[in-house]
């Protein structure tokens, strides 16, 4: 073994378990794996809730979609014991117990035992440099079998080669590691990885791994679905503290910052706003402060609330239709969150205020690389996706940016008196027509807070 891969690696288990990784960001570096290596399993880009990774296969040389969920592992996540595999065969699964008639090594015995789904079991000898990771394991689409997800330590390039569902058979490497029979016929099965390894790992005739003389050390690493131990659980906190503000969350502030002025506003305007209420004809369940707002108005609750969600998507679009650029587009995620967040308050009928999404197909060619890695994978995906693209509705952070908060909301009610944007600079009492001296002039907000 190389001076190199023995400041990383632990020959036994014992001292393996009192092993201080090297690299103090990751206990991946117990296994002795290249810090490229370790870089690409945490950095790979992990899946949107609603949009999953995609790699591919090959069926007839077509190029076929294959979904798949991808988390970064923990820093600190804790490394098992490794399996030694040595390619003995077997017609005896050793996980199942069942008996066939062929007999298999017991590297496909332990690939075959894996989960379908998110995996993480790195396959490595570090006396050969040889390392790789399945991350993700799916019923063949191309080709009968299952199919793997890998990532594949390159040593001669020095850097860690995302093959996805594919590419380790096809184009990603050099066709001579793999029989021209292999050529686009399906993907990563079995047989293909293991004549990939062989390949990889081949020192004369008949001298590679898995073997007695170089065994594969089979590392199986915690999946946690809930996330609960996971980095993403910081992000996640992070991600609820910015998420999309939906129109809901501006109407709620609405709702409590105008219940006790829209309750006294001179009775024209007052009486417009209820005939208009009144003439909807769909209902959202109201949330808290809009209930405490119609209690003041004397409407029906849940009425009122759909009526500000038509009018809050209203006011939103004018708003960037005037703007002649100022505001920035409501992004095409954001407004399938508002859509969601519409249908749990209203139901399948939301018709007036639903936001109109368009979408555009979308090739991974037009997204980000990562830096790290310099491609997202080992080849592009063979085919677009449908993504959402920015609607013309006004963000709201873009509006409250130039407006302020209160001035969002002068604005807003003022849309709903007039059904303009462009709001007079005059005093909200002025606006609403409301007396300040009059008896019921009460339990209002400090308007010397308010900035306009």
């Amino acid at each position: 073994m190389s001076n190199l891969s023995n400041q990383y690696w632990a020959r036994t288990f014992e001292s393996f378990v009192n092993f201080d990784p090297i690299f103090e960001a990751s206990t991946l570096s117990k296994t002795g794996m290249p810090a490229k290596m370790i870089s690409a399993i945490h950095k790979k880009a992990e899946h949107w809730e609603n949009y999953p990774r995609m790699a591919h296969t090959y069926r007839s040389r077509s190029a076929i979609p294959m979904p798949y969920k991808y988390h970064g592992p923990s820093h600190d996540i804790e490394i098992t014991e490794p399996k030694v595999l040595t390619g003995v065969k077997t017609s005896t699964d050793p996980y199942s117990g069942r008996t066939i008639g062929s007999q298999y090594t017991d590297f496909h015995w332990f690939i075959e035992s894996l989960p379908l789904g998110q995996n993480r079991v790195l396959i490595s000898n570090p006396d050969l440099e040889f390392y790789m990771y399945i991350y993700d394991k799916s019923r063949s689409k191309g080709a009968v079998g299952l199919q793997y997800a890998i990532l594949w330590w390159d040593k001669d390039r020095q850097r860690a080669v995302d093959f996805g569902y594919s590419e380790l058979t096809t184009q990603g490497v050099d066709r001579e590691r793999i029989r021209a029979v292999h050529d686009t016929k399906g993907g990563n099965r079995s047989d293909k990885i293991q004549e990939f390894v062989r390949s990889a790992t081949k020192e004369g005739d008949k001298n590679y791994a898995p073997s007695t003389s170089k065994p594969l050390y089979a590392y199986t690493l915690n999946v946690d679905t809930s996330g609960a131990a996971e980095p993403r659980t910081v992000r996640q906190g992070r991600v609820e503290s910015t998420m999309p503000v939906t129109s809901i969350t501006l109407i709620d502030v609405f709702a409590n910052r105008y219940k006790n002025l829209l309750s006294v506003a001179k009775d024209p305007i007052k009486n417009k706003l209820m005939s208009e209420i009144e003439e909807v004809s769909g209902r959202a369940n109201a949330t808290a402060p809009v209930k405490e707002l119609a209690d003041s108005l004397e409407v029906n609750a849940d009425e009122l609330m759909y009526y500000l969600l038509i009018k809050t998507k209203d006011f939103r679009s004018e708003f960037y239709k005037s703007s002649g650029g100022a505001y920035a587009k409501t992004s095409g995620f954001e407004l399938e969150a508002e859509n969601r967040a519409m249908r749990n308050i209203v139901g399948s009928g939301s018709g007036p205020a639903t936001y109109t999404i368009n979408k555009k197909k979308f090739s991974p060619d037009e997204e980000r690389g990562d830096p790290e890695q310099g491609f997202r994978e080992a080849q592009p995906e063979k085919y677009k996706r449908d993504l959402p693209v920015p609607g013309q509705y006004a963000s709201i952070p873009s509006i409250i940016k130039n407006h302020t908060l209160d001035g969002t909301m002068f604005r807003l009610v003022y849309f709903l008196i007039s059904g303009r944007i462009n709001a007079p600079k005059i005093n909200i009492l002025a606006l609403l027509g409301i007396d300040p001296d009059q008896e019921d002039f009460t339990d209002l907000p400090d308007f010397e807070t308010w900035t306009l």
